[in-house]
């Protein structure tokens, strides 16, 4: 309700030329220098291996769940702070940081959307990026990703006035999928895991100008969910970062 209300009182007391969008004509130099991080919503945590990692941990679920959220935050954050100066939104403190991030959560909306590299197909050429970041090729469950659409996509010209940036990363869903009929060690019964972390990137005008699915696999033997963070989430991060609008962008705005 506290979220709903700060829509409300946002959108009565914000003037509304400071929310009009101006675009100049002709070409003009996007600088972007600083990345509001948003973490996924602790509902859209989706994984079937939580009670043996929690078990193999010896944490409950809940803290297995907090600490793959804060690790994910952390190893994309440091990535990247590698270009560009960072703020991290966190659910873990109270007053107006909190606030802004459950007014944000209240003004998503999800559905599983087409990935930007086949629906924006450009130069890059994402597949050797995938292979060369996870040894492996793209799958076709990996050619749709669940994105994050925003109602109220005005909220982010004020965030941007607020914490001075420019361009924002939504950690949208967090997955653990356990592919039973791909056995690695069949003694063992040791099987494939798929971790996912779908993302989107908007910049300060509310526009979409990313959005994908990151993947990285490992087995089901390893439940140490320190591990697992470890050796998964540099992976996730990399290509985060990767995908990120470069710094300067030429663009045409004569149309």
């Amino acid at each position: 309700m506290r979220s709903y209300l700060t829509i409300l009182f946002l959108f009565f007391v914000i003037p509304a030329s400071l929310l009009a969008q101006v675009k100049p004509a002709g070409n003009d130099t996007i600088r972007y220098s600083k990345i509001l991080l948003v973490p996924y919503n602790p509902m859209m945590h989706l994984s079937d291996a939580d009670d043996a990692i929690s078990q193999y941990s010896e944490k409950n679920k809940a803290q297995v769940r907090a600490q793959f959220r804060e690790g994910l935050l952390q190893n994309v954050d440091a990535r990247l702070l590698s270009s560009y100066k960072t703020y991290t939104l966190q659910s873990s403190v109270d007053g107006d940081e909190l606030a802004d991030l459950e007014t944000i959560y209240g003004t998503i909306n999800y559905r599983m959307d087409t990935v930007y590299p086949v629906s924006h197909p450009s130069g890059k050429d994402t597949t050797t990026i995938v292979k060369k970041l996870f040894g492996k090729k793209a799958s076709a469950g990996d050619l749709k990703y669940m994105n994050a659409t925003l109602s109220h996509p005005e909220l982010l010209h004020i965030y941007s006035k607020k914490y001075g940036t420019d361009l924002f990363v939504f950690l949208n869903q967090f997955e653990i999928i356990t592919h039973y009929k791909d056995c690695y060690d069949i003694a063992l019964k040791t099987y494939r895991r798929e971790l996912k972390v779908h993302y989107s990137v908007y910049d300060a005008s509310g526009m979409q100008v990313y959005g994908d699915v990151a993947v990285v696999n490992f087995p089901s033997s390893t439940n140490d969910v320190s591990e697992i963070i470890s050796q998964n989430f540099p992976a996730i991060g990399n290509y985060v970062y990767s995908h990120i609008p470069p710094k300067e962008i030429i663009a045409d705005n004569s149309q």
